[in-house]
């Protein structure tokens, strides 16, 4: 009867870390492989003469915003996106609305108190020859 129990409970907790980690691997699919497409249909040129791009904000955020709800919506209960844009030194918060780098934070809840974090760092290089 114990026997029984035991590879009951063995056989749930395997299926469990199996569901955790196929869940882990498809998040990091999405989030490591973010299509940058996202983020050159996201720039602007300030003065195509001087050829310095940067980012819209709102426009980024809200192609990346709807393409993680959409594609992370399977496997997590809750979502946390948070945007931190910096001038091209990466010390000092950019403020104004023409940056060129940006670090995203992503923390998701997987399974009960199980959390997914994940930093990434995006940069415009180079400029403009149009």
């Amino acid at each position: 009867m114990i026997n029984i129990f035991l590879a009951l409970i063995i056989g749930m907790m395997s299926f469990t870390f199996f569901n955790l980690s196929n869940s882990i691997n498809a998040i990091n699919r999405l989030v490591i492989n973010t299509p940058k497409e996202i983020f050159e249909a996201s720039t602007y040129i300030l003065d195509e003469k001087i050829g310095y791009i940067y980012f819209n904000q709102t426009k980024l955020e809200d192609k990346l915003n709807a393409y993680y709800q959409e594609g992370l919506k399977p496997y997590v209960k809750q979502l946390s996106i948070n945007y931190y844009y910096f001038f091209d030194d990466m010390e000092t918060f950019c403020v104004i609305e023409k940056c060129r780098n940006v670090k995203i934070d992503i923390e998701a809840t997987i399974f009960l108190t199980y959390t997914y974090q994940r930093t990434m760092f995006y940069k415009i290089e180079g400029e403009y020859r149009g």
